[in-house]
């Protein structure tokens, strides 16, 4: 588990057994399905309930064919067409966003999806290739009406293109969280959860988080 800067929240991250299985939304009739073409972004998509968020409430989202969830309306970036480091991305494009595989991918048909549940809503990219290459790889986003979310990897395989991977509240202001960034999958996301939770208490949830801790 990692306690973020401010006391924003604390990610756990769980692997193997641990983590859990995609909803594979590609294949349930109920879900919606998106056309997004390169470097495009759809949306806004509501979410059908109030998502809090660094200290804001959202209620739509915006989905990226590179791999990105956002909660405000682009502004015309399209995040072509390799991930950056979060600590460089200080411009108002990259706030309030989720990176679960920020980096140069393109979609086909059956590749991009939404589905909501009676506990938040689910967005998936499937099968979905790195450009200019046959590696596919498949992710979910799943945020939940308790203001928490998951991101959940099937399988990744990126090879040449840089990626990041990580969640921004206002990134100017240093609400970042990055647990990846570099070329290519080197650090192996498949079978990976990463769950957030806001405004936890560390001392409670990792108590060896730091020497102030009873």
């Amino acid at each position: 588990t990692t306690t973020l800067p401010n006391d924003n929240g604390m990610v756990s991250i769980l692997s193997g057994n641990d983590s859990t299985h995609l909803f594979h939304l590609n294949t349930d009739p109920n879900a919606q399905q998106y056309n997004i073409c390169d470097d495009c972004v759809t949306g806004p998509i509501n979410l059908g309930f109030d998502f809090h968020y660094f200290d804001h409430v959202f209620n739509q989202a915006w989905m990226y064919s590179n791999g990105v969830l956002g909660f405000q309306a682009p502004t015309g970036q399209g995040f072509c067409c390799s991930g950056e480091h979060l600590s460089s991305s200080l411009s108002s494009d990259y706030n309030y966003k989720i990176f679960p595989l920020w980096t140069d991918l393109i979609g086909g048909n059956n590749t991009f999806y939404s589905l909501q549940t009676d506990e938040g809503r689910i967005f998936g990219w499937y099968n979905i290739n790195e450009y200019g290459t046959q590696n596919k790889s498949s992710f979910e986003v799943a945020l939940k009406n308790d203001d928490t979310f998951k991101i959940i990897y099937g399988h990744v395989d990126v090879k040449p293109h840089t990626i990041t991977m990580g969640f921004t509240g206002n990134a100017s202001a240093g609400e970042y969280y990055q647990y990846y960034n570099g070329v290519g999958s080197r650090q192996p996301a498949s079978n990976t959860t990463v769950f957030y939770q806001p405004h936890v208490d560390p001392c409670i949830n990792n108590p060896l988080h730091s020497n102030t801790c009873p």
